[in-house]
């Protein structure tokens, strides 16, 4: 009995681990991304930056609070930590691209931030995050979207 007490604990600790290891991502790949101190997985809850108030829209996931005045979406998911990230504004940046770089720029910088390119067009995949370049004229990056794969 002892013995299967014992299993059963080691079971459950394993679990507990795994799922707080998922759920706080990669640190050194969150600190590459300068979108108004908005991180993957953080709890923060932005309803204003500079400013600007949040329009607050729900989703299928959670909600999206959209800062139109600054371009940038932030989504939560239920558990209210952010789960994604969508930018089109200059100022910010992600693994080293910036609006207005070419695609070919954006790649080089995405592959040496450890991204993969993924099946889906303009889509790099690294551990669980998963990149989509927005693509305007004259192949310039016109805004970038990340988020978390569950």
């Amino acid at each position: 009995m002892k013995n299967l007490l014992t299993f059963i604990l080691a079971i459950l600790s394993a679990f507990i681990m795994g799922c707080s290891a998922h759920s706080s991502g990669n640190n050194a790949l969150a600190k590459q991304i300068d979108v108004f101190g908005a991180k993957p997985f953080s709890n923060i809850d932005f309803t204003e930056i500079n400013g600007v108030k949040a329009v607050e829209e729900p989703c299928i996931k959670g909600y999206d609070r959209n800062f139109d005045a600054l371009d940038i979406i932030i989504g939560y998911g239920f558990n209210k930590r952010i789960r994604k990230i969508v930018t089109l504004n200059p100022a910010t940046s992600m693994f080293g691209v910036n609006i207005g770089m070419t695609i070919n720029e954006s790649r080089e910088k995405l592959h040496k931030a450890g991204f993969i390119e993924d099946d889906k067009p303009n889509t790099f995949r690294n551990d669980n995050y998963s990149l989509i370049l927005l693509i305007g004229s004259k192949d310039k990056i016109s805004g970038l979207r990340l988020e978390i794969m569950e």
